[in-house]
């Protein structure tokens, strides 16, 4: 792939172990694991964003040498392979290959890294667990997810367990100041600002939103960094928010929600900016933000589901509407 092609998340990945920043813990637990070659279960778990991939390519990478490494190792993501068929016939399949000799490497076992394990069905990791058991001593697992209350207990208790911890606002911007100089990107009054926070403390999304800014805007700016981003403006949802609060009736509400969809805005990725104006507004009572903050994680959830856009959000006006009115 020639370099100007590669995406810059790959492009400054960072190749070892000791090169991964804001997670010193779990680096220097792992470093005994490169001298020794033993390699137990491992669990990581954290937010999106903060290095839990990178941290198990570049060990493996390490372990058995970056020119050999990718017939040790087998990368599934567990979010498209979630079911119990998938454990079976892949997972089950390449713990039990014959391991092939490597001078270069210490290491007498095969990896297998199961990406956003906590969108596997509960069948699907009781058979894991199994496999875990069965084929210990030739086969070892990097079980990577955001959200380890979604792994069952005897998967835990088969794995070391590492937590990634959010990245620093302060390395963010240093590491998007690297890039952009690097990468010759002009940035505007309030970017990188903009930019922190629109990732949410997600570095891989922020590098990826900066790629696209720059590759549709001679100068990146907060207004470039929302269009990359697919955010609404926060004009758009601060009228939406009055247009609903004096709406007479909830035929009126059904109307402002259809034409604020109409202009192709997402349901889903309004809600965040929603509660962050709410929760800012100090108009707004601290007991009426609590029932809000209710009433949105229904709607979300129910969003995560797969329900209708328009009718969620026109349920979400119509509740919100005598909340935010005092009654």
């Amino acid at each position: 792939m020639a370099a100007a092609s590669v995406p810059w998340v790959e492009k400054y990945r960072p190749q070892s172990i000791d090169d991964v920043a804001q997670q010193d813990e779990v680096v220097s637990a792992l470093r005994s694991t490169l001298a020794t070659g033993e390699l137990p279960n491992l669990l990581f778990y954290g937010p999106p964003g903060t290095g839990k991939t990178t941290v198990a390519l570049a060990l493996v990478q390490q372990l058995f040498g970056k020119d050999s490494w990718r017939n040790r190792v087998k990368e599934l993501n567990a979010s498209d392979e979630r079911g119990i068929l998938a454990v079976r016939e892949q997972v089950k399949t390449f713990a039990q290959l014959a391991i092939g000799t490597n001078e270069a490497s210490k290491a007498n076992f095969r990896v297998i890294i199961l990406d956003e394990a906590d969108s596997m069905t509960h069948d699907a990791q009781a058979a894991l667990r199994r496999i875990m058991e069965e084929f210990v001593s030739v086969t070892r697992f990097i079980i990577i997810c955001n959200y380890v209350s979604k792994i069952i207990n005897p998967l835990h208790s088969r794995c070391s367990k590492f937590r990634f911890q959010p990245i620093g606002l302060e390395f963010q911007k240093t590491r998007i100041l690297h890039i952009a100089s690097q990468e010759n990107v002009k940035m505007g009054p309030g970017a990188l600002d903009k930019l922190v926070e629109l990732s949410k403390g997600d570095l891989r999304s922020a590098v990826t939103m900066l790629q696209t800014a720059q590759t549709f805007y001679d100068t990146v700016d907060a207004a470039a960094l929302c269009e990359a981003a697919c955010a609404v403006p926060e004009e758009r949802i601060g009228d939406l928010i009055r247009r609903t609060r004096v709406a007479k009736s909830t035929d009126d509400v059904l109307k402002i929600v259809r034409n604020f969809l109409l202009d192709g805005y997402s349901g889903q990725q309004i809600l965040d900016q929603l509660i962050d104006i709410l929760t800012r507004d100090p108009s707004v009572p601290d007991l009426t933000k609590a029932r809000c903050a209710t009433l949105f994680s229904q709607v979300d959830e129910r969003l995560a589901l797969g329900s209708d856009e328009e009718l969620q959000l026109s349920f979400l006006f119509s509740a919100l509407r005598p909340m935010l009115q005092g009654r």
